[in-house]
């Protein structure tokens, strides 16, 4: 096996709601897909989660980048940060979506791998950030 350095990868954000039709309101954005009656949005990128028709009550999983390893002679990268949030009122409107990206791997034994980006969703009435 070869040995080098890795970079941690963006693990993103997810929103899940109750079945759109239940409420009369939209959701938009990321990667769509529905399980148990429940419309998940998950986000790997940047991007936009648009409600339109009135408002939902989701909950919001956001997890930052995680930390780079260092190389050869140390062990992996850190996990990236975690914020689980119930019963979150999204109004009818645009939220920004940043999905932090992970922390670079070090390029020598000596030095520490870097941080990774936190990652948000957010609009002028909400933010759910990871820290």
């Amino acid at each position: 096996m070869k040995r080098g350095t890795m970079t941690a990868l963006a693990i993103g954000l997810a929103v899940v709601c109750g079945a759109a039709s239940a409420h009369g309101a939209t959701a938009t954005g990321g990667t769509v897909t529905i399980e148990d009656g429940y419309q998940i949005h998950t986000f790997t990128n940047g991007g936009t989660f648009q409600v339109s028709d009135g408002s939902l009550t989701c909950d919001a999983l956001v997890v930052a980048g995680g930390g780079g390893s260092s190389s050869d002679k140390a062990g992996g990268g850190g996990g990236g940060g975690v914020v689980y949030t119930s019963g979150v009122p999204f109004a009818a409107g645009s939220y920004v979506v940043t999905v932090g990206a992970g922390g670079a791997g070090s390029a020598n034994s000596i030095s520490r791998g870097g941080n990774g980006a936190n990652s948000s969703i957010s609009n002028s009435g909400l933010l759910i950030e990871t820290i």
